[in-house]
């Protein structure tokens, strides 16, 4: 069974990392409107990933290449568009939970994750921060997170 390990972060802005600050600064300034500056959403689209969400699942609607599943599953990440899972799904599973309830909500979700993720038969320790946010695309609900390694995945032995 997998298990992760998350802390909340309570302020995002501290986060030792510039595209995830810029991720949740740009969410928070335009409620995660597609046409809100879109400048800075164009500059962030290569670390995102975007969900349609619905009852109980989710789909990809964008995999950007430099996201944490981008580096992961490179070949996935091309292919990912109407996807429900990532490769490892049972640890998606874990992790869209939240999609759900941030899109029922609208409130965002910051957060530190350690889990490992199956990766070609290899299992790799993740350490990363997540932002998980509401988004508005041309009138639809959907979900919008931006996440980041906060040290290379280690491969576990």
């Amino acid at each position: 069974m997998t298990t992760i390990s998350r802390q909340s972060i309570t302020d995002p802005l501290t986060v030792d990392d510039t595209v995830f600050r810029h991720a949740v600064a740009w969410a928070e300034a335009g409620n995660g409107a597609l046409d809100h500056c879109p400048d800075e959403l164009e500059a962030l689209m290569p670390y995102m990933q975007i969900f349609a969400v619905g009852e109980g699942e989710s789909r990809y609607l964008w995999c950007g290449t430099q996201s944490t599943v981008g580096r992961l599953y490179p070949n996935f990440c091309k292919t990912a568009l109407g996807t429900q899972n990532i490769p490892d799904v049972e640890i998606d599973q874990l992790l869209s939970r939240d999609y759900v309830e941030v899109r029922r909500t609208g409130q965002r979700v910051t957060e530190r994750i350690e889990t490992v993720f199956k990766v070609e038969g290899d299992a790799l320790l993740c350490d990363y921060t997540r932002v998980v946010f509401p988004m508005t695309l041309w009138g639809l609900s959907a979900v919008g997170l931006v996440a980041r390694f906060c040290r290379p995945p280690t491969r576990l032995r």
